[in-house]
This record gives structure tokens, C-alpha cells and sequence, in this order.
């Protein structure tokens, strides 16, 4: 494959001119992986951020430092051209923790369980760097994407409804969403995860795509662990890991599970919106057939007593995403 010369300087000038490369399959995100293979079998991913804002190698290696230290499994990095936005990265291999899981090769329960553990390990470590927040501001900001794309694209949504539910959101939000910020993945779901079995501990679990790491309330990883857009998990493990969660903290329990609800209910209206502009924007229509299941996240969160008073709100603005609305938005949505 044709490679830019950014990336053929950088491997002429670590020894990796030799490996073979393979693209690795991308998701949603605008950064690209090639996993190269050097004729003596050992590997390597460089990952190439050089299509987003500057500073995010800067931003992935302070943060694979920081997770290194505190003894979770970060790739190591081998080498990096900030300037041009590369890294040479460890390659953790292609035992994805949701792989695992779903072959029964790993008890889902006991992994979300020890995933549950880690968590709370990570968000209490003070050795991170200077990270963004995502408090209350920074979540009702990112929210607006389900506004103005999911709601905007939707056959039957409603935006000046989807517009009012939102200040009254945001009002909720920041009033609500009070408790202190710590380190967060952002992103944290088991296809994120590679099993690394000849570790011991956490570090057993090999973190990735960890670039967009935040100071963000307590449940927010774990709101993204347990609402996972990708794939369902049993009612059984979910109960049982927040169970296990709720009996860990020292809070107020009912501030706590409000806490998860409303960050429940965030994330998931940011990823709604997300989908419709991959659908519309970007021509990725697979994002399409994940809706129905953020959207019922979003249903769960709502069923908080604190926030059940918003549900009805939410079929008005715009209603479940259900087989046709599905298709409107792989095979029809305009460009916003």
C-alpha cells in the first residue's frame, strides 16, 4: 500500500522500513491504524491522528504514560513524530475483550465485575496529566448533537420540542450534576479492551483509544461500559455490576444513581447524534441499526425517578427509532 512520506520517514527512521502493512478495520473515528510486521514476526501499530486537531499524540502518549505508572496496560510507545501527528505503538494483538466474552472463553458477569473494579481504581489515581473536563457545560455542548442531527434528520422529530427539552436539560443538569471530576477513558467498552492473559491485575485488561481522556464525574465510564451502542449485555450482569458499584461508593446513594442516570442519559443522546451524522455526513449507513439500542439507554436513563418526568418529552421531540426510521437514516437522510 502507498504510504505518505511523514510515514516512511518515521519507519526508515526506527528500522520498521522492512515490515510489512496491513490496514487495520476503523470505526467511527478519523484516526487510522496499520499494523506493520517485520520479517523477524514481531509487530507494531502506528496509528496516524494526522485528520484530527493538533495535539492528540501529545494528549495519547501523556496519558499511556500516566496509565503505565499507576499499573493499568497501555501499548508502549516505541516511537513519535507529534509534528506530523504519528505514533509507534506496542500491539496488544487481536484478543478484543468482547471476542472473549461472547465465545464464552470469559464469564461476562465476573470480566464486567473486575472491569467494575478497575474503574474505580483509575478514576482515583492521582497521577494523570492536565486532561479537559466534561462536566455538566461540556456534556449539554455535546448533547446538541442529538438536536441538531438525530432530531433534525428524524422522519417524525420535532426540533422547537427537542430544542425547550433541552434548556430544561441543561438547567437539570447543571444543578444536579454537582459531584468532583476524575480521571476518565471516555470511551470505555469492551471492544476498546484487549485481553492480555500473562498479566496479572488490571493489567490483564490492555486499554486503548484512550486519546480523548477527561476529568469526568465517577459513573461515566461506566455508564459507557454498561450502555454499550455495539452490543447487548444481560439485564442480570448489568444489575449486578451496578449493585457492586453502588455498594462501593460513600456518597449519597440516591446522588450516586442519579449520577449514572443523567450520564447515562448524555452519553447516549451525544452518541445518537453522532450516528445521524456519520449516517448523513460522512455516508457510514451501518450506524444506522445501533439507534434502536442507544435510543432505549436512553429509555433506561429516563426511568430514574429524577428524570422519568422527561420521558414523555422524548417520544414528542422525536419517537423510537423503529424499523422504518432505521432505514430513513441509512438510505435517505439529506445532508444536514
Amino acid at each position: 500500500m502507498t504510504l505518505s512520506s511523514q510515514i516512511t520517514d518515521l519507519l526508515n527512521a526506527t528500522g520498521w522500513h522492512t515490515a510489512s502493512v496491513e490496514p487495520l478495520a476503523g470505526d467511527a473515528s478519523a484516526r487510522r491504524y496499520l499494523r506493520l510486521t517485520r520479517p523477524d514476526g514481531i509487530r507494531a501499530i502506528l496509528m496516524d491522528a494526522s485528520s484530527q486537531a493538533a495535539g492528540s499524540t501529545q494528549q495519547f502518549e501523556a496519558v499511556a504514560v500516566a496509565l503505565t505508572r499507576a499499573q493499568f496496560s497501555a501499548p508502549e510507545i516505541y516511537a513519535a513524530d507529534h509534528r506530523n501527528a504519528l505514533l509507534l505503538l506496542e500491539d496488544f494483538g487481536d484478543d478484543l475483550l468482547a471476542q472473549q466474552i461472547k465465545t464464552g472463553a470469559l464469564p461476562e458477569t465476573q470480566t464486567y465485575e473486575n472491569l467494575c473494579d478497575l474503574l474505580s481504581d483509575l478514576w482515583s489515581s492521582q497521577t494523570f496529566p492536565p486532561l479537559p473536563r466534561l462536566g455538566p457545560v461540556e456534556m449539554i455542548a455535546q448533547a446538541s448533537l442529538f438536536k441538531d442531527w438525530f432530531v433534525k434528520l428524524h422522519p417524525d422529530g420535532d426540533t422547537d420540542t427537542a430544542t425547550h427539552l433541552m434548556e430544561d436539560i441543561a438547567r437539570f443538569l447543571t444543578d444536579h450534576l454537582t459531584g468532583d471530576l476524575g480521571i476518565s477513558h471516555r470511551d470505555f467498552h469492551v471492544e476498546n479492551i484487549i485481553w492480555l492473559p500473562e498479566r496479572t491485575g488490571h493489567r490483564r485488561f490492555g486499554l486503548l483509544d484512550f486519546q480523548d481522556a477527561v476529568l469526568a464525574p465517577r459513573t461515566y465510564d461506566l455508564a459507557s461500559l454498561l450502555t454499550d451502542a455495539r452490543r447487548d449485555i444481560s439485564v442480570a450482569t448489568r444489575d449486578q455490576v451496578l449493585q457492586k458499584f453502588f455498594k462501593m461508593k460513600t456518597q449519597n446513594l440516591n446522588y450516586v444513581q442519579t449520577e449514572y442516570a443523567l450520564c447515562v442519559l448524555m452519553r447516549n443522546l451525544r452518541i445518537l447524534g453522532i450516528f445521524a451524522r456519520l449516517c448523513a455526513r460522512d455516508g457510514k449507513p451501518r450506524y444506522a441499526a445501533m439507534m434502536p439500542r442507544v435510543w432505549t439507554h436512553v429509555s433506561e436513563a429516563l426511568s430514574d425517578p429524577q428524570l422519568n418526568h422527561f420521558a414523555d418529552r422524548f417520544q414528542q421531540a422525536c419517537p423510537f427509532p423503529d424499523p422504518d426510521v432505521v432505514d430513513s437514516f441509512a438510505t435517505g437522510c439529506p445532508t444536514a
